[in-house]
């Protein structure tokens, strides 16, 4: 018997315009700009190894952000290492840092020079020393031992997304960082988690939830579905918190983490953090965008991936400024610099379709700072131009020739690969051939709902 699958997703031809424009009668309200963070963003991330926060001169950074036209600082907060003076009872204080307020002083720098600071948190886990204080407020496996992570910062103890460690402990210490300074927003890093938790308040809630314990390995698929639908339940509660806690300090600090590409349909499943949650829970949508993969054997990504993702953003959540996190210093293989001309044609794919920049370097200082300054002053002109046209901009609502339908019970049926490689052919032959493109969700479908007239539905 023949095999049938789903339609992995439809395209749907619409009548050609022969202009953008922002539609009429739409039901997608317009975007104010009463708050920094609506606005097409251009930011710059230095991630502070341990002993970069030491010598770290805020001036130099400061003229560099100016000269390069970038308006938002992205910088070390805490959690697994703090870079200010932290006053919990769980403080791991860089000791580089000594006595300076490191933070204090780059937050009064940047506000002088009418930048914004977002403070980067990451709570995926805490080295041994700290685990022993609480171990109950950490994760387990299904034998009771704790969860320990082993890449990028190896021998982490892993917490959940119910326990004390991810619940009343961050909310304590993103409470701090805006009681102590006049930071702007919440960069959450390492937002979700990648494997199953049998601490003792997960049994509990899943127990309440359904009178049986949690999955085992060896458990039947079903029982793994309804785990699924409960673990998403328990990690947009988190999102919800962790939201509801930076917007206590006024609605115009913002919220965001990590929004996972297009691709990876099944990790959304898996760690119960979807597209669906960023668009609700984050103040504006980020996807990392890197030329290279992180591999010993590197392979190139198309040169219209940033396009396609700025386009995807945009229709997952028109009010929400769409960002692509890429590294001028060749962030994927970290001390060594991506080709610039390709990384010149990268920023500009992304700037024609409307997207922000997030422009993240790992090599401690600001990029004129750093022993490889070849890729320092890339994106200058392409920040110059965001910042130039931002009104128009953000503005922007494009109408376009073709439409994808984007389905997320497809993807997690068919799996990834069987999802992804149709989508990225039909990306390359849209590209290739010049139609203006963008996404519509299954949460969008109703020809009123999403205003296309004239369909033609083609699969």
């Amino acid at each position: 018997m023949k095999k049938f699958y789903p339609i992995t997703f439809l395209i749907l031809l619409i009548a050609c315009q022969s202009q953008t424009q922002k539609p009429e009668n739409s039901d997608i309200k317009k975007a104010t700009e009463d708050y920094w963070h609506q606005q097409p963003l251009r930011i710059l991330q230095t991630v502070l190894r341990q002993p970069d926060a030491a010598n770290y001169n805020v001036d130099s950074l400061i003229r560099y952000m100016n000269d390069v036209h970038a308006n938002v600082l992205v910088i070390n907060g805490g959690g697994i290492v703090d870079y200010f003076q932290n006053t919990l009872p769980m403080a791991n204080i860089n000791p580089y840092i000594g006595d300076r307020d490191l933070l204090a002083e780059i937050v009064e720098g940047c506000h002088a020079n009418n930048i914004k600071v977002i403070t980067r948190v990451d709570f995926r886990g805490v080295h041994k020393e700290r685990y022993n204080l609480h171990p109950d407020w950490f994760a387990r496996d299904e034998n009771g031992n704790p969860i320990i992570l082993n890449y990028t910062t190896p021998g982490l103890y892993a917490p959940c997304y119910n326990g004390y460690y991810r619940n009343e402990h961050s909310v304590e210490f993103i409470s701090q960082l805006f009681e102590k300074y006049d930071i702007n927003g919440i960069w959450h890093n390492s937002v979700n988690f990648h494997y199953t938790c049998y601490c003792d308040q997960c049994q509990l809630k899943y127990y309440e939830e359904y009178q049986k314990e949690i999955p085992v390995k060896s458990s039947p698929e079903h029982e793994w579905e309804e785990y699924y639908k409960w673990n998403k339940i328990m990690a947009n509660n988190q999102l919800a918190l962790m939201r509801e806690t930076v917007k206590k300090y006024g609605d115009d600090k913002s919220y965001a983490a990590e929004v996972f590409n297009m691709y990876s349909i099944e990790q959304q499943k898996h760690t119960g953090i979807s597209l669906y949650s960023a668009a609700e829970y984050f103040d504006f949508l980020v996807t990392v965008s890197f030329i290279a993969n992180n591999s010993a054997n590197v392979v190139y990504k198309d040169i219209y991936y940033p396009s396609a993702l700025v386009r995807f953003l945009k229709s997952l959540e028109p009010e929400k400024p769409p960002v692509i996190l890429f590294g001028g210093n060749g962030t994927e293989h970290r001390y060594i610099y991506d080709p610039p001309l390709d990384s010149r044609l990268w920023l500009w794919e992304a700037a024609a379709t409307g997207g922000g920049f997030w422009n993240c370097y790992f090599n401690g200082s600001s990029p004129a700072n750093t022993l490889d300054q070849r890729n320092a002053y890339l994106a200058s002109d392409a920040y110059k131009y965001i910042h130039e046209n931002e009104s128009l901009i953000q503005e922007l609502q494009p109408v376009t020739d073709v439409g994808i339908f984007y389905s997320k019970a497809s993807g997690e049926l068919l799996g990834d690969e069987n999802f992804s490689f149709p989508l990225k052919g039909t990306l390359r032959l849209l590209e290739e051939e010049h139609y203006q493109y963008g996404f519509i969700y299954s949460t969008q479908i109703g020809i009123r709902k999403i205003g296309f007239n004239n369909l033609e539905i083609i699969s």
